[in-house]
This record gives structure tokens, sequence and C-alpha cells, in this order.
């Protein structure tokens, strides 16, 4: 059984004690922890963060992979356009940089799960992932064993996923759950990462997404191996397209993208 967490407070709830906190705290940055012209109401980064931020959301990427290119529509220099076999478009708030890089870890690891309504929010501001996920029937957060969801309190990817569906007709759904504990993808060496993930995901629910135009979920998105081994367990259903939305994309080969 999957537990979460987070479903069990109503979210009027949590809304209003963001409201009382922000009524009684002046406005703090939450990427730099400063303060802020802001009073706590709107905005939730300061000027220096929200410039970095829109650095990395306004670069050009590449439709099919997410990979940053020179320019729009520029040739993708890194899979010259052919994109992922399993995916017909991925895309990303930002490559994995500072500051969005410490954002997600402080999401993930320090239990700041508004963190992840607030760059939701920030990514339905860009037309081609608007686009995307309106055009979705269904989004699937990537599933947490169910032990570590526990331990963490809350999955990441759900509560990203629950957030973008305010913006459009999509519903989130969980056709698959993941059945096996593995290592978490970081502490593995790529070539590792295939058989850490083998047989993790079990498909539960095929009929919430046969012939549904589906977007996957996650928080970042390195090698892809996760989002394309879950995909695979999920073709069997039948959906229409999958695509994939992450808010940062990280070089597998630590660079940036700065080389090939």
């Amino acid at each position: 059984m999957v537990v979460r967490l987070g479903n069990l407070i109503p979210k009027r709830w949590t809304d209003g004690i963001g409201r009382a906190i922000d009524a009684l705290l002046p406005g703090i940055c939450i990427g730099c922890r400063y303060p802020t012209d802001d009073n706590g109401e709107g905005g939730r980064f300061c000027d220096a963060c929200d410039r970095l931020l829109r650095a990395l959301e306004d670069r050009p990427q590449c439709d099919a992979c997410g990979a940053p290119i020179a320019a729009p529509r520029m040739p993708c220099q890194r899979c010259l356009g052919r994109g992922y076999r399993l995916f017909e478009h991925v895309t990303n708030n930002g490559i994995y940089a500072p500051p969005l890089r410490g954002l997600i870890h402080r999401l993930k690891f320090y239990h700041s799960w508004t963190i992840a309504e607030l760059l939701a929010e920030r990514a339905m501001r860009k037309p081609h992932i608007a686009r995307l996920i309106q055009q979705a029937d269904v989004l699937v957060p990537v599933p947490l064993h169910g032990w570590r969801q526990i331990t963490r309190g809350f999955n990441q990817s759900d509560v990203i996923a629950r957030h973008l569906a305010r913006h459009c007709t999509a519903r989130v759904r969980y056709p698959a759950v993941r059945i096996r504990r593995t290592q978490p993808q970081s502490r593995v060496s790529r070539r590792e990462k295939a058989e850490n993930l083998r047989n993790a995901f079990a498909l539960v629910k095929p009929k919430c997404i046969a012939g549904k135009r589906i977007v996957l979920i996650d928080d970042v998105m390195t090698t892809g191996i996760t989002l394309k081994t879950l995909a695979r367990v999920l073709q069997p259903a039948l959906p229409e397209s999958i695509s994939v939305f992450t808010l940062a994309l990280a070089d597998p080969r630590g660079h940036n993208f700065e080389a090939l």
C-alpha cells in the first residue's frame, strides 16, 4: 500500500497555515533566506534569486530531450532531434544548477514541500510547459516506495503533479507502484542505475491511462533511467503518448551542459 501523508491534511488547513505565517513574518526569500522587499504576500524570491531562476528558466531547450540549446529552434547537438524513443516530449524548468539545485535539495531532504508548489507555479508561466500540461489527459507522478514515502513524509513528484493539475483538466493518477526499495539513483554508479531499478515498478491500474496522453512528473531527470523504466512498465496499458516534465535536468557528465 502506498501511503500519501500529504493527502491526510486538508488543503484549506495548509493554505490557512501559510497565510498565518505570511502575516506574522516579514518577507523572506525562499532561495537565499534573506529578507525581501515583499511583505509576505505575492512573490517568494528576492530580486537576485528571481533573476538567477529566470536565467535558467528562459534558456532555450530541445523539445525532444529537454537539453539546453543555443537558440530557439536550433538543432540539438546532444540528441540531434531524436529525443527518447519512449517519450513524445521532454521538458523542464531549467538545468540542475544554482539556485534551482539548492531549492530541490531542500525540497527533498528538508521537508520544504512548498518549494515544489512554487516551482510548479513558475513552470506554468512558460508557454511550452503550460501547453504540454494543458494538453495532457493524465499526470503520473513517479511513485516512491512506501517506506521511503513514510520516512520523507511526502512524495515530491506527487506535490508537483497536484499543483500542475490546478491549471488544467488532467487528472493525477497512480497507475503504477514501486514494489522494490531501491537505492537512491544518486548513490549508484551510472552502470548500476538500470540494474538498481530492475523490477522496481509494477502496473496496477492500467485502465486509468489506456488511450490517454500522459505526462510523467518528477523532480530531476539525469540519465532518464527512472522515467524510462517507469514508461516501459506503463506501455502495456497502451497510453496514446508518454511525455515528461521535471523541475530540473541534470547533466549526467556533471558539466552543466557546457560541453558535449
